[in-house]
């Protein structure tokens, strides 16, 4: 979701929703810095609620902020909402790791996301690009929001099994 939204928004933006370059550009820029801050700021929620109900907050907060940028298209906080949503999802679950499995399997499981993370990175934007080709690129959004489900999904599965 990350890397899809990354690479997606400024499309989205400019070329579907016609928002100017300069102000579509901002927008993007605004997702990276939502997400930079987002990871400097992650600890201190973590302090407050602890990292199980951090992650459910930051996940309820990508689904609402997702449909938030796929019904309001013209409004321009979303994309920085998502950035600050998506901040502390990749590094709680490396963080809880060790917390859910055993220890004797903890290197290889965090190898095993770390890779599983990456592939994620890579494919899914390009799957998003063939069914932007197909249907439009408004369908980007769309397809971001089943995501943040089925991760809140796993999560809550998760923390119930721990």
């Amino acid at each position: 979701t990350e890397a899809s939204v990354g690479n997606w928004a400024y499309s989205v933006q400019h070329i579907s929703r016609e928002t100017p370059t300069l102000i579509a550009g901002y927008s993007v820029s605004a997702y990276w810095l939502g997400l930079t801050l987002g990871r400097f700021i992650s600890g201190r929620f973590v302090k407050i609620w602890g990292a199980n109900r951090t992650l459910n907050y930051s996940l309820i907060l990508l689904a609402l902020s997702l449909i938030a940028w796929w019904l309001l298209p013209n409004q321009l906080i979303s994309l920085p909402v998502i950035g600050i949503a998506l901040a502390p999802i990749f590094p709680l679950i490396i963080w809880l790791t060790p917390q859910r499995i055993p220890t004797a399997i903890v290197p290889a499981a965090i190898g095993f996301i770390t890779s599983v993370a990456s592939l994620g990175a890579a494919m899914i934007p390009s799957i998003a690009g063939y069914f932007a080709s197909r249907f439009g690129l408004e369908v980007i959004p769309v397809l971001m929001i089943p995501l943040a489900g089925v991760m809140l999904i796993l999560h809550r599965g998760m923390v119930r099994k721990c």
